[in-house]
């Protein structure tokens, strides 16, 4: 009897614990963007806050988009982390375009700047790309997006997570490390279909993000 109640006591003391070893750092940041997307689902769905911010005239197909959120689900979702390496896709377009410029050529000050630089841009970049240049795309995604800060620890380069839900349009989240510990993440919505969406390779197809050169996705949860 002794011994039973000394196993029962062990197991309770002991699975908090291995209940928080079991939940790993990735999970944070993604129960993080699970959140932001659900508050974007929120703005959408809020006829005053609607009236509030979005453009006085409507883009033709403005509130398509709108409706196409009101019936998403939020609480659930495929994440894939996005690997984009901005460094070559920047010396891709220098070589291109700017008569054999190269990244390699900066200070690594300066290099820095211009790849945080590219991160902040490229999702627009993206959705202007993969929409066809829908003005009225721009615009919803200008108006619903969410961004915050948080303590994390571990995170030493920026990240992204893209969120696919059962049907509407999937939503990236952008973590980048700052100082103290601070996180700073930012949400937008992706023009795709996320019913079209099956795995890494048409996610990277249907977003667009097959366009930059060493760009992967991988399935988180």
């Amino acid at each position: 009897m002794k011994k039973v109640f000394c196993v029962i006591c062990c197991v309770v003391f002991l699975f908090p614990l291995l209940y928080g070893c079991g939940k790993s750092g990735d999970n944070v940041l993604i129960d993080a963007g699970l959140q932001a997307a659900g508050r974007m689902k929120e703005m959408v769905c809020c006829d005053e806050y609607r009236n509030i911010v979005s453009p006085t005239v409507l883009p033709e197909g403005y509130n398509s988009y709108v409706d196409v959120i009101k019936k998403q689900d939020t609480s659930k979702a495929d994440v894939y982390e996005l690997t984009v390496d901005v460094e070559s896709a920047l010396n891709q377009v220098f070589t291109s375009d700017y008569e054999g410029q190269n990244l390699d050529k900066l200070p690594d000050n300066l290099k820095d700047r211009i790849c945080k630089m590219a991160y902040g841009s490229l999702v627009s970049s993206i959705n202007i790309k993969n929409s066809d240049y829908d003005y009225s795309l721009i615009a919803f995604t200008n108006v619903y997006n969410d961004g915050g800060s948080m303590i994390y620890k571990t995170l030493d380069k920026t990240r992204f997570f893209i969120y696919v839900f059962d049907d509407g349009f999937p939503v990236i989240v952008r973590f980048t490390p700052e100082e103290d510990d601070i996180v700073n993440y930012t949400s937008s919505y992706l023009y795709a279909d996320c019913k079209n969406i099956k795995d890494s390779q048409t996610l990277l197809s249907e977003t667009g993000f097959d366009t930059i050169p060493d760009t992967k996705a991988v399935k988180i949860r």
